[in-house]
């Protein structure tokens, strides 16, 4: 990619950064984790205090406290899948739809603007502003954790951020951008991924269906029970193999979406 393409991404890619940030997409969604974090900081307080009480003493062996990290890390897998594989993709379908209402496609249309810069941007845009809302949640999450637990072991917890939700981040909010890219208003795109998303979850899958299903069942799964040492009888029988299948089905899903909106939309939008 030469200078001038660089330049065009970066352009896009900022556009779109400010304007996620300046709509409702980040508020709610951060809005809606940071809630269910709350809520979730009860159970969390209380795990703490039972443990002490069966110990019977206020500092845990080390064994414990890798135990006690897990089942924290955990805890807060639930607000974030839900957060990332159900409300984001319906909350970002609208990303290029919005253009098109709004009039400004054919802005687009009249500058030298290659398609496949456009949808760059648009998928970078959208990483970009939900990975630094994410990372400050994280950090403020991380700090409470390590207040709790003296010795809080961070690996269960930075593995669940940098694998968990960085890609159900990557794999569902691209699959928001690319998926509505053929609708003109923004109400058609949210109905479409909410359809999708509520379909997906009522079809479940088993077989091959299971890691192209964007539920995501293998990730989802797998962090959110395979965490607790203590409940051995909730362990997923999706292992770490299954989510790594799972991030390059989704990956695949990305390539050929995105190959799929770059066809649709070059037939009125390519310039060399």
């Amino acid at each position: 990619m030469n200078t001038r393409r660089l330049a065009q991404l970066a352009g896009v890619t900022r556009y779109e950064f400010l304007l996620v940030w300046r709509g409702k997409i980040m508020l709610v969604m951060l809005g809606m984790l940071l809630v269910m974090c709350v809520i979730f900081f009860g159970p969390m307080y209380d795990v703490l205090q039972h443990a002490q009480m069966l110990a019977g003493v206020e500092a845990f062996p080390p064994e414990t406290k890798a135990d006690m990290s897990r089942t924290f890390a955990s805890m807060v897998w639930g607000p974030l899948c839900i957060t990332l594989a159900g409300v984001l993709p319906i909350l970002a379908s609208d990303m290029i739809p919005k253009d098109r209402q709004y009039r400004v496609y054919p802005l687009l249309e009249s500058m030298p603007l290659p398609t496949g810069v456009y949808l760059l941007g648009k998928l970078l845009g959208l990483w970009l502003s939900a990975l630094s809302g994410l990372v400050v949640i994280m950090v403020s999450v991380g700090i409470i954790f390590w207040w709790l637990l003296d010795g809080f072991d961070p690996r269960p917890y930075l593995e669940i951020w940098g694998i968990g939700a960085l890609s159900l981040l990557i794999l569902n909010g691209g699959l928001a951008v690319l998926l509505p890219c053929g609708l003109s208003n923004r109400r058609a795109a949210l109905i479409l991924m909410a359809v999708v998303m509520g379909g997906a979850l009522f079809l479940g899958g088993e077989g091959v269906w299971v890691y192209l299903n964007p539920i995501r069942a293998p990730i989802v799964m797998h962090y959110f029970t395979g965490f607790i040492p203590e409940r051995p009888e909730l362990i997923s029988h999706f292992t770490g193999r299954d989510v790594f299948l799972s991030v390059g089905a989704g990956a695949a899903e990305l390539v050929v979406f995105g190959a799929l909106a770059w066809g649709w939309l070059r037939r009125g939008f390519e310039r060399t």
